[in-house]
């Protein structure tokens, strides 16, 4: 029986090899295909190009510095009576604080009130602030000297 089994395997190795044999003498031949040479590397560009911001249809500029000058009186004056003018130009319409007196500009910047010192030196604050936020400061001291 040990022969018989050997030989339906060899008779089935032998069937399969034809097979596999045939198989590949059947299958259609395709030509090579022709040799191509690779396309040459496109170079990459070492700098970037301008790359252009944005256009924006509404022009957004940046405001104006906030200034601030005092005009009268002189920074470190000696005078000889209680009231005195203080007066200076800021930005149009700004709000002006003066030892805590709200006033506003007028529409050229523009600004003016009297004060009472005491005597002795006075330390005279003016604050300046716009619609922005932005603001601008001085101090001037002014001494009130009686009957001098």
């Amino acid at each position: 029986m040990k022969q018989k089994n050997s030989l339906v395997t060899g008779v089935v190795v032998a069937l399969l090899a034809g097979a596999l044999i045939f198989a590949a003498g059947c299958a259609p031949q395709s030509a090579p295909a022709p040799a191509v040479a690779p396309a040459p590397a496109t170079p990459v560009a070492s700098t970037p190009s301008p790359v252009s911001p944005p256009s924006n249809p509404v022009s957004e500029s940046e405001p104006a510095e906030l200034t601030l000058t005092i005009n009268t009186p002189e920074d470190n004056a000696i005078v000889a009576t209680n009231k005195i003018a203080v007066a200076g130009n800021t930005s149009p319409d700004a709000v002006v604080s003066i030892n805590e007196e709200i006033l506003v500009a007028d529409s050229n910047g523009n600004f003016s009130t009297t004060i009472t010192l005491a005597e002795g030196p006075n330390i005279i604050q003016i604050i300046a602030s716009d619609d922005a936020g932005n603001t601008a400061e001085a101090m001037i001291i002014v001494t009130y000297e009686k009957g001098g």
